[in-house]
């Protein structure tokens, strides 16, 4: 900072900064030069971001009307949205009026801030420009009425009423709106002085260079690497800036690389965050873990019910007391509960069954609830969503770490806030009042207190007025820099442009970015200005504003690798071939019958490690019915069809309203077995009706089969193979009238009977079924019971068996045997292989397809085949 402005604040004058940025910057500047003179104690200086400076300003003027903050204003704007939505006669619905609230109040800033003529004249161009014009009106009165002052306002106010004050400084302002100018001038008038500054002084010998990498994530890299680079070669290297225009959209892929780059150990689990690097974008407040499970926790409270997923995510959370101590009993809890397969859970329910410590505090916890009334205001309901976080035990028991305590202290600010909407927002509900709060924890940004980090990493607007001694600004291909005009949709466009608005033309943006790019050209003697040549499939280039720059003949690039293969090839791995499991012993059964072979098939440790280990994934529970319990629905409606009809006899002899009725009366009989699942009487008839037709068009195509008996339905077996001992449930089995069998199975999905062959067959179970089968089986169907593709698939022994199904020469497959015989066997032995592998303990990480395999794999954390890559 010069000298003569240190001794300007010094002396009391007032420096009123671009951006909170900006002035911590400026604050740790002039206590630096306070100390570097020689001072042991002195005054702090009078530094302010200009919203700050404003505030103090109203507080200071003794004015009658209370200064609204953000949340209140946009709570203000969205009752005037409502009031107009309702007003109305239906016409005006609107789907999102926080939304629309939030965009009105962004144009009425816009609108003081630019001196926009609120007239009925100018605002006649369109529908919604008229509209909120009205808004605007309304707005207007409520601010009067309630003897409020907006905070867009507060500058018009302070000019026809100047604030004493001796000098002013401005500092970091690209550009002033016409407000902010009108202010200064009033200022003069009244004898006070106003300078604008720069931060520090321009670099016209920087050296600025051009070059372009292949994408952005490769130009984030580079970035890294070239900051590595000055840091490992110069002993003090200063101001280390990294500007990008969209920071806030690419934010979590440049802690990532930055963090793998500059600091690697910060990845790893507990370690202290990076120092090496600060980010000023910050993220909202509702996604810092602390706050998130404070969130989940209040949503346990609503009613009837809270969403199983929120509950299970709370029984996780190690932010409730306890959580180290029942770790284990509340994630089998959270497994047991997710077995419903009901997406809501009655926090009773999740109480009956917690472990002790966890008990209590939902004990305490719906003691509290029960107790608080149906309808109260902001403040009432930020005072008892305290007590009740505390009754449930949040923060938890464990010490919080410095970044927690933090987000500890932007949670109590957060519950202030929400408390000051008492003086805007009527009484509300329990369920509203916890939608209010969250959305006001979606709109807070937090971002831990700033460190002295050598590399900052900023976006354009933050970098005003700040000198770096090496810059790189990433971002500037030729669709983002200079970026599109958008003009504001509710202010009219052509008054935008004449009174040159932010963003409202080609032009306006043109000469903004122009100033911005000279800006960040001269804010260091090192500078590159880089640009992806590439995003998905489009072709990328270089902004016409940094053409005149020259190409990098090199960059001088950290070649560090990545922290992982570091870690990786900095030992000596030790390779352990762990495929065997221990032998079953003889006779021992094992779980999952006939899928059991599926498993093997398709890869021995699934097979080893769901039928002998017992690992499965956690459910997750989806609305409505899952396609499982569809189909578990459908096999019970034709179970009890067929134990009333018998044979195909007397389904040809059943009349057409007895049909309906038994088809009726077994899909009620059904549906009733999975009422809990069943989402209300509505759902339940839809289901019905969805059952009864998809039955009678199946109905359609077994009367068209040869006459058969229906001999078995839905019956366990116990049989033996290659020692194993399994339990097999066949779907349905078929007498015929030649005396053999068909056996048939129920599917819901189109299905390939290729899936029977090979050595590793995809769908075993009928081949099993026919292998183990008492009675001779001439017939192996897949019952596809799908709308509009209902048909049977399968193989017969014999030609005209079932219509549509051929014989085994008749379909020429590969991998099959002559004769149906000669299947069989050749079934039987893939099978007692397969048995024979699962019985020996074969527990090989194998899968068929390879990664097509894995996908919906639920073991992957298990076998770990993704170290493989």
């Amino acid at each position: 900072m010069d000298d003569t402005y240190v001794e300007a604040l010094a002396a009391g004058a007032t420096l009123v900064a671009g951006n909170k940025r900006l002035a911590r910057r400026l604050m740790r500047a002039f206590d630096i030069a306070r100390q570097a003179a020689g001072h042991q104690v002195w005054r702090s200086a009078d530094i302010l971001p200009w919203n700050a400076w404003l505030t103090r300003c109203h507080e200071q003027s003794a004015s009658e009307r209370a200064l609204l903050n953000p949340h209140q204003e946009v709570a203000l704007w969205e009752r005037v949205v409502r009031e107009w939505a309702a007003g109305g006669d239906g016409e005006r619905e609107l789907l999102q009026p926080k939304v629309v609230a939030a965009s009105a109040s962004e144009a009425w800033e816009l609108a003081r801030a630019w001196h926009v003529p609120l007239t009925a004249g100018a605002f006649q161009i369109s529908d919604e420009a008229q509209t909120f014009f009205g808004w605007a009106q309304r707005f207007q009165v409520l601010l009067t009425e309630g003897k409020w002052q907006d905070t867009a306002g507060v500058a018009d106010v302070l000019s026809a009423n100047a604030p004493p004050s001796r000098r002013i400084l401005l500092a970091g302002f690209d550009e002033l709106t016409p407000q902010q100018t009108a202010l200064c001038e009033a200022l003069q008038q009244a004898g006070c002085s106003v300078e604008r500054i720069a931060a520090a002084a321009e670099h016209k010998s920087s050296q600025a260079v051009r070059v372009g990498l292949r994408d952005a994530e490769a130009e984030v890299d580079a970035a890294a690497r070239w900051a590595r680079r000055i840091l490992e070669t110069q002993g003090d290297a200063g101001e280390i800036g990294v500007v990008a225009p969209d920071l806030e959209a690419r934010r979590d892929m440049v802690e990532r690389i930055f963090a793998d780059v500059l600091e690697p150990p910060a990845v790893l689990p507990g370690a202290p965050p990076a120092a090496a690097f600060h980010i000023s974008v910050g993220r909202p407040l509702s996604k810092a873990p602390l706050v998130h499970a404070a969130m989940l926790a209040l949503q346990c409270g609503r009613k009837p019910a809270a969403l199983l997923l929120e509950v299970g995510m709370l029984l996780r959370s190690p932010f409730l007391a306890g959580a180290r101590q029942e770790a284990g009993a509340r994630g089998m809890l959270d497994a047991r509960l997710r077995e419903y397969r009901c997406t809501e859970v009655p926090l009773a329910v999740v109480s009956a069954r917690a472990p002790l410590m966890l008990q209590s505090q939902l004990a305490r916890f719906a003691r509290l609830r029960e107790r608080l009334p149906a309808s109260a205001p902001p403040g009432f309901w930020s005072e008892k969503f305290a007590e009740l976080l505390k009754a449930i035990g949040w923060p938890g028991d464990r010490p919080l770490d410095s970044s927690e305590y933090q987000v500890l202290d932007a949670w109590k600010d957060l519950l202030a806030e929400f408390a000051s909407l008492d003086a805007v927002l009527p009484a509300m509900g329990y369920e509203e009042a916890l939608a209010r709060l969250g959305g006001i924890a979606d709109d807070k940004m937090f971002q831990p207190e700033e460190r002295d980090a050598p590399v900052q990493i900023l976006g354009v607007l933050e970098a005003a007025g700040m000198r770096f001694d090496h810059l790189w600004a990433m971002g500037l291909h030729d669709e983002a820099w200079p970026r599109p005009a958008k003009p504001h949709p509710l202010l009219p466009v052509a008054l935008q442009r004449r009174l040159g608005l932010p963003h409202s033309s080609a032009d306006r943006e043109l000469f903004f970015t122009r100033q911005l790019t000279a800006r960040l050209v001269t804010s260091a003697p090192d500078v590159v200005l880089s640009y992806p040549m590439g995003a998905d499939d489009a072709v990328l280039r270089p902004s016409a504003l940094i053409l005149h720059t020259p190409p990098a003949a090199e960059l001088n690039l950290s070649g560090v690798p990545a922290y992982a293969k570091v870690l990786y090839g900095s030992a000596e791995m030790e390779r352990l071939a762990d495929e065997q499991a221990p032998p079953l012993r003889t006779h021992e059964a094992a779980r999952g019958g006939a899928a059991l072979f599926g498993d093997q098939a398709a890869c021995p440790f699934r097979a080893f490690a769901r039928r002998r280990l017992g690992a499965e994934g956690l459910e997750s529970p989806t609305p409505g019915l899952e396609a499982r319990e569809r189909g578990t629905l459908l096999h019970k409606a034709m179970e009890r069809l067929w134990a009333e009809l018998e044979s195909q006899a007397n389904l040809l002899a059943t009349p057409a309203e007895r049909l309906a009725e038994l088809v009726q009366r077994a899909v009620a009989h059904s549906l009733g077995e999975l009422a809990g699942r069943l989402s209300g009487p509505r759902f339940a008839a839809l289901e019905q009706w969805r059952l009864e037709r998809l039955i009678h068009a199946w109905l359609e195509v077994e009367k068209t089969r040869p006459p058969f008996n229906v001999l078995q339905q839905e019956r366990d077996r116990q049989v033996e193979l290659a020692g194993l001992p399994l339990t097999l449930r066949i779907d349905r089995l078929d007498r015929l009238a030649d005396g053999k069998c068909a056996v048939i199975d129920y599917k819901t999905g189109a299905k390939n009977i290729d899936a029977w062959f090979g050595e590793r067959p995809d769908e075993p179970q009928l081949p099993l079924y026919a292998c183990c089968s008492e009675e001779p089986v001439s017939v192996l169907l897949f019952a596809q019971i799908k709308w509009g593709e209902a048909r049977y698939k399968g193989l017969a022994a014999d030609e005209g068996a079932v219509p549509g199904v051929a014989t085994l020469n008749a379909r020429n497959l590969e991998d099959a045997a002559e004769d149906w015989p000669g299947q069989i066997a050749r079934w039987r032995a893939v099978l007692d292989r397969l048995a024979k592998d699962f019985r020996a303990g074969n527990a090989a990480v194998d899968p068929k397809y390879g990664g097509e395999t894995c996908r919906h794999c639920d073991l992957q954390p298990l076998c770990r085949i993704h170290e493989r890559s």
